[in-house]
């Protein structure tokens, strides 16, 4: 599924949403005889012109990507047709609905997006990889592009392998501050609250959350990570850096490290002492983007100017974007001449669809929720049972990442109302 790159076997492409001068290409992959490729819309003049010109492609004129009540039915007939479940199986279309549809049914996604900057309808929705040209297209396939930079680099990061010759991407939009100043927002990856289906086996959500619970062993982990967005963007200038301020001067400020390496690296001042925070506002967790607004408004204040200074923001989670905007309103006021928010991932939203599709594998051993689990000392990802650390009765069964992740993958599936059986 999403979580890493699968051997796709299926690949389902909805013609009506994607480039027409890719008609021609599709046979052309150097996939095509290990991955089957279905196209489908309808536009059935289209289809008819596709399929005389490659003998090798599969043509179905039934296609979920309509705003069809039970377009389950119509993926389940998909898979059928190129043999192959959910989690081996990739939608590629430009479509927001089909999009929606496909991450519904657990299915990965590549979304055509031309521009290089993301709708912002789509960032609390993002697709598994962003296509923005054929070139894009066959990379992907390829496993030459390996999706959203943090989200990699985290699961690469224990094992100490390089992603050199592989593309990973960052997620680039805007934030709205007031009626006169915008935000350049750089993302490197996707948060999956604790609970959705998703978040499950997810390294990069996981992560986040230790960080937030003060476990430093994430430093350094994320202080590569910004490192590596920062050298990705284009830049005219960086001339300071700085973080959202801890709630509490008395709390552990967990950038602090982290805006100390990257202004180091960038000669860039380090404002972490001059962006505080003046009002212990409460929990974000519960509000909707209003309440998040009035909930953070008067929350910061920048104790020095900025004047034409050109300021990166770091933050972990976006999420509504009002804290960062809060912040940044501050720096703004102080006179800075831009500010770019950088952060490690957007939050998304929760899918409840998943529920029963995504399920907890179980140990082996006590028949238990496995869980995700980070080696404090080796910063490993594994699956432990729940009872690892119980201390009347420990359950000490343990499996690698990678084997859970094929485990959940292989039973992952949703019950067919007609066929009394899982199809995916």
């Amino acid at each position: 599924m999403f979580i890493t790159l699968n051997d796709w076997k299926g690949i389902v492409v909805d013609i009506d949403a994607i480039p027409e001068e890719w008609d021609s290409k599709w046979e052309l992959l150097p996939e095509i005889g290990k991955k089957k490729i279905l196209l489908c819309g309808i536009n059935k003049e289209r289809l008819k012109k596709i399929k005389s010109n490659g003998e090798a492609l599969l043509i179905s004129e039934e296609t979920p990507f309509e705003p069809l009540l039970f377009y389950h039915k119509a993926y389940a007939h998909i898979l059928e047709l190129l043999g192959s479940k959910s989690a081996q199986t990739v939608v590629i279309t430009g479509s927001r609905g089909a999009l929606k549809q496909a991450q519904n049914c657990g299915i990965s996604s590549i979304f055509y997006c031309k521009e290089e900057e993301i709708p912002a309808e789509l960032i609390t929705m993002l697709p598994d990889h962003i296509a923005q040209s054929w070139e894009d297209i066959e990379k992907i396939i390829g496993q030459e592009c390996a999706g959203y930079l943090a989200e990699r680099r985290v699961q690469r990061y224990a094992n100490q392998q390089k992603d050199q010759d592989t593309l990973m991407r960052t997620i680039q939009t805007e934030l709205e501050i007031d009626e006169t100043h915008t935000c350049p927002l750089i993302a490197a990856g996707r948060y999956f609250s604790q609970n959705d289906p998703r978040a499950y086996g997810h390294q990069l959500s996981k992560r986040v959350l230790l960080h937030k619970w003060e476990d430093t062993a994430q430093t350094e982990i994320f202080t590569e990570i910004y490192r590596e967005i920062i050298k990705s963007a284009a830049w005219e200038s960086i001339d300071a850096i700085t973080r959202i301020p801890p709630k509490d001067s008395r709390q552990f400020d967990r950038f602090a490290e982290i805006t100390k390496a990257i202004a180091a690296d960038t000669s860039a001042e380090d404002l972490s002492d001059s962006l505080i925070c003046v009002k212990k506002y409460g929990s974000q967790r519960t509000l909707n983007r209003a309440e998040r607004e009035a909930n953070v408004q008067g929350a910061f204040e920048m104790k020095k100017r900025v004047d034409g200074k050109q300021i990166v923001l770091l933050d972990d989670i976006l999420t509504s974007g009002s804290t960062a905007q809060e912040a940044a309103k501050q720096l703004y006021v102080a006179g800075a001449k831009k500010v770019t928010v950088v952060v490690l991932a957007i939050k998304q939203d929760i899918n409840r669809f998943l529920e029963d599709a995504l399920q907890p594998i179980r140990c082996r051993k006590c028949g238990g929720e496995m869980q995700l689990r980070i080696n404090r000392t080796t910063q490993e990802a594994f699956f432990g049972c729940r009872e690892l650390y119980n201390k009347e009765a420990p359950c000490t069964y343990i499996e690698s990442y990678q084997k859970g992740l094929e485990r959940r993958n292989l039973d992952a599936g949703f019950f067919h109302e007609q066929e009394d059986r899982y199809l995916f």
